[in-house]
């Protein structure tokens, strides 16, 4: 499970949440100079779509024969059935990663990979 963001802080979920936002140079969303849809894209396609689901696959595609598209069509949908507003929080057919050049104000950019997402 992502505590929020790692480091990033959607306010605006904070505070449909009834959370507090204590929080400084974080922030995503609305109102920052950070759009939110690549940061819930790298948190959720690449970090628990790629880096986790992706593991749990090949972990048991060592021992059983599975679908791996029909698992992730399952997943997709049960996805957007607990976040019926994700399309309003994601970039609709794109996946979002760190980009690989070093930014000059030492903050990580993301850009779009132009991939459409495996697990949404």
């Amino acid at each position: 499970m992502h505590r929020d963001f790692d480091v990033w802080i959607d306010p605006a979920a904070r505070r449909a949440a009834g959370l507090d936002v204590p929080f400084i140079d974080a922030e995503i969303g609305p109102g920052t100079d950070r759009a939110r849809e690549p940061y819930y894209s790298l948190v959720y396609d690449r970090f628990v779509g790629h880096e986790f689901f992706d593991y749990l696959l090949a972990a048991v595609e060592r021992f059983l024969a599975i679908d791996r598209d029909a698992i992730r069509s399952r997943v997709a949908d049960k996805f957007h059935h607990a976040f019926p507003d994700a399309d309003r929080r994601f970039a609709p057919r794109t996946m979002f990663y760190f980009a690989d050049t070093p930014q000059p104000d030492e903050q990580h950019a993301l850009v779009d990979l132009h991939q459409a997402p495996e697990w949404r």
